[in-house]
């Protein structure tokens, strides 16, 4: 059995306790458009209890994603929320790490939401920062205009202690327990790694690009080019 349509056109999806969150852009229909005149297009916001989804607010969206903390996050960014990335470590809960799609800074805040620290990976030709995942003692970052993944230690984050070459398009990582996540859009799949050395374990292989994966509760779910799906 494949992958099971949560909805098509999802986008930036997350994990709330044991809820899926996720937007998704609606193109407005008019009866008549005038030649060049632009599409409009607006999002809505929506969570899913793996039973029923239902349509939420802008506000409850951004709460579910920063918690009480947003103000204290957001202040620190000048843009949208929705346009500002965030993780918790697994391991050390009062670890976050926030970042914006494309721009390669992160920063780290403790559980109370203040700033520890601020990092701007190198090298420098490493391109843009997609995603980053958090891990006890530092934090695995993609580049995938260089087919790369690097770790970074919090104890010497200037340049990378691990460089993992070779990937196409390495979207999206996360870490779950001891492994780590490479989301490969080049190559249709997701490759599971051990998050300590970055030595291979598996893959999950798809019919088409896959952009996120992320465990919420007991499920499994991956935006893949066509969607939000939910893998059991």
């Amino acid at each position: 059995m494949g992958p099971k349509l949560i909805k098509s056109n999802g986008f930036n999806c997350f994990a709330a306790g044991a809820t899926l969150v996720f937007c998704e852009n609606i193109v407005l229909k008019k009866r008549r458009r005038l030649l060049f005149q632009k599409r409009q297009v607006v999002e809505a916001y929506y969570a899913y209890d793996f039973e029923t989804i239902r349509e939420i607010s802008g506000d409850a969206y951004t709460f579910a994603k920063f918690g009480h903390l947003s103000d204290k996050i957001l202040q620190h960014f000048e843009i949208h929320p929705d346009r500002v990335e965030i993780t918790r470590s697994t391991s050390s809960p009062e670890t976050l790490a926030a970042w914006v799609f494309s721009e390669s800074i992160v920063r780290i805040f403790d559980g109370d939401g203040g700033l520890r620290s601020t990092f701007v990976p190198e090298p420098p030709w490493a391109g843009a920062l997609y995603s980053v995942a958090l891990t006890e003692n530092g934090f695995w970052a993609a580049f995938p205009t260089v087919s790369t993944v690097y770790f970074y230690a919090f104890e010497d984050p200037v340049l990378p202690a691990i460089e993992l070459y070779g990937f196409s398009y390495p979207e999206h990582v996360n870490v779950i327990g001891s492994s780590l996540y490479v989301c490969e859009m080049g190559n249709d799949r997701i490759c599971i790694l051990d998050s300590a050395t970055g030595e291979m374990k598996d893959t999950i292989s798809f019919d088409e690009s896959v952009w996120k994966y992320l465990e919420v509760g007991e499920h499994r779910v991956v935006r893949l080019q066509s969607g939000i799906y939910l893998l059991d």
